[in-house]
């Protein structure tokens, strides 16, 4: 599951792939009411959580990550 293969889809939701902060693998969903990000970061080893009851503004993600992880490559 932890091999990054671009277009290849598994129809549960769970994404692998290669991003600013090296491989990452997770979860992204919204519905009416709320959106969720659940994300493992290999290179890191870091596991990233958050949800909102607000699905009309963004989750924090990419302030969370330049905080703890840098600006990325």
């Amino acid at each position: 599951m932890r091999t990054v293969e671009p277009g290849l889809h598994n129809g549960l939701g769970y994404l692998v792939t290669k991003g600013k902060y090296g491989c990452v693998a997770g979860n992204l969903g919204k519905s009416m009411g709320h959106v969720t990000a659940n994300l493992y970061y290999l290179d890191h080893e870091m596991y990233v959580a958050m949800m909102s009851n607000r699905s009309d503004v963004p989750l924090p993600l990419a302030p969370f990550l330049q905080r703890w992880l840098g600006p990325g490559e």
